[in-house]
């Protein structure tokens, strides 16, 4: 490939993982929709169908790191983080949207506050542990209740780096690391950015 079909092939990619995400919203606003009107079957479907849009963004996710440097856009800077912990990244989003789908099973064991665990709006503070485990991401998981609310905090050598309202889609406090927040809001919990 010449140079500007390698360029446009990285801006391509960008595209193509934003629009992604942009869908994967969509999907899951509408699975919301038809969970409350009662369609359980369509909402999981379409559910199903976001995590299969993230599936095939992890791989445009692995493309990218695998693009050379001269591709990328002049001008278009990147935090040296954001390629560091591709798979990492991948980990955590399977494990966490796996569980939400059903197919990851978990033993229950840190989630305990919840009246009904098969309820809680928090993909489990059990799948973002588990997460972050087979990921080897030397982060812990704390689900706590916080002026009537539950919040979901994340840690780092005891202290807390991101905090989220799941329920609320409401992210707290945010990493300072961009990355990291696309993957755990974004795609994970379907905050809005």
């Amino acid at each position: 490939m010449e140079g500007n079909e390698l360029k446009k092939l990285a801006v391509l990619l960008n595209h193509w993982i934003k629009h992604n995400e942009d869908h994967v919203k969509e999907y899951r606003k509408w699975a919301e929709e038809a969970d409350r009107q009662g369609l359980k079957e369509v909402a999981h479907n379409l559910k199903a169908a976001a995590d299969l849009i993230l599936q095939s963004n992890e791989r445009f996710i692995a493309a990218q790191k695998g693009m050379p440097v001269s591709s990328v856009e002049e001008g278009h800077e990147h935090d040296p983080h954001d390629h560091d912990f591709t798979r990492e990244y991948e980990i955590i989003t399977r494990v966490v949207n796996g569980v939400k789908a059903g197919s990851v099973n978990l033993e229950i064991e840190m989630c305990g506050g919840c009246e009904n665990i098969n309820t809680c709006g928090i993909p489990y503070a059990d799948a973002l542990h588990q997460a972050f485990l087979e990921s080897q991401m030397p982060c812990g998981v704390l689900c706590t209740e916080i002026e009537g609310r539950r919040i979901l905090q994340m840690t780092h050598e005891g202290e807390i780096f991101m905090q989220i309202d799941p329920l609320a889609k409401e992210a707290i406090q945010r990493c300072h690391d961009d990355m990291c927040n696309t993957v755990l809001y974004n795609r994970v919990f379907s905050v809005e950015s």
